[in-house]
């Protein structure tokens, strides 16, 4: 019941003991999971004929739900209020709301434009995603950095990039932002800013084991973590590769050697799986895991 990997003259062993078929506490999800936040209780978006954000205690019993006219690409909880980010008529989209799920504010950027990840600043935000962009008349979605105020006013913003992409992840690191920015035709890049959104690099990936294939998570874990549909990746500050982890589908990074796959939990080196489950987001609050997924193709939230 081991996994081991065999290179010249040496022997890696992966995986020490695969454990298969635990069953779950779940409970099933009127409408369609669509991914869970960071947060000590389960934060859980859903889809049905709106997006819905529901908060749960440790035990899965619903707390609150809030119907919101927004698609929600990404909740974060920061301080003490939950941020959403998304698209709303078409417009770049970002809502404050309470931890009982009262909206305290929400506001619209562009004509056209979506967001997708928002970081705190010293005095304010910092959100990446896209805009429309005019280029020389052809009007193209372009990765943009917004820097807005603690009330969510708009300040300035930064458009990079000369082809159509958009900002899908940030967060801070000291006094600067790291971000990661998708092209439309698969490809990611690395982007490092200022708290005023001025560049100090930006670096394409360039490493054929994951160049252009599925991103799932990154995480900054005193050095980079970034999960693909072709394993885990490590890097180092100049983005060379320091480790590379044969895990699959590994949907959350939780920590350097405890990951949520799409079929269960690897802590160190160690996994275990999940009777007929196919999770698509969890999270640990020291305690437990909570997952999100379907399970016998039906959309449930569990907790292990």
């Amino acid at each position: 019941d081991s996994v081991y990997l065999i290179a010249p003259k040496k022997i890696f062993k992966i995986i020490e003991k695969v454990k298969k078929g635990v069953e779950l506490n779940c409970k099933p999800l009127k409408e369609a999971p669509v991914f869970m936040a960071d947060y000590p209780v389960p934060l859980v978006i859903t889809r049905g004929d709106k997006y819905r954000v529901t908060m749960y205690d440790e035990n899965l019993n619903a707390l609150w739900t809030k119907a919101v006219d927004a698609k929600i690409n990404r909740a974060e909880v920061i301080g003490k209020e939950i941020y959403l980010i998304g698209i709303k008529g078409g417009r770049f989209w970002i809502a404050k709301m309470s931890l009982d799920g009262e909206i305290l504010n929400e506001k619209s950027f562009y004509k056209a434009g979506q967001g997708f990840d928002i970081a705190r600043n010293d005095n304010g935000f910092v959100a990446v995603g896209y805009k429309y962009f005019d280029h020389l008349g052809d009007y193209v979605k372009r990765f943009v950095i917004v820097l807005l105020d603690k009330d969510l006013n708009f300040v300035t913003d930064m458009t990079y990039g000369d082809f159509e992409s958009a900002g899908i992840r940030v967060f801070r690191v000291g006094n600067v932002f790291f971000g990661l920015q998708k092209m439309s035709d698969g490809w990611y890049y690395f982007v490092l800013f200022d708290k005023k959104g001025y560049l100090r690099w930006y670096k394409g990936l360039s490493f054929d084991r994951y160049y252009r294939h599925g991103f799932y998570d990154i995480r900054l874990l005193g050095r980079i973590f970034f999960s693909t549909d072709r394993g885990v990746f490590v890097l180092n500050s100049d983005k060379t590769i320091a480790k590379y982890l044969d895990y699959t589908n590994v949907v959350k990074i939780i920590g350097e050697n405890r990951f949520i796959t799409s079929g269960g939990i690897i802590i160190d080196d160690k996994f275990t799986g999940f009777e007929n489950m196919d999770i698509i987001n969890g999270t640990y609050n020291g305690k437990k895991y909570f997952f999100l997924g379907y399970k016998n193709d039906k959309g449930v939230i569990c907790e292990y």
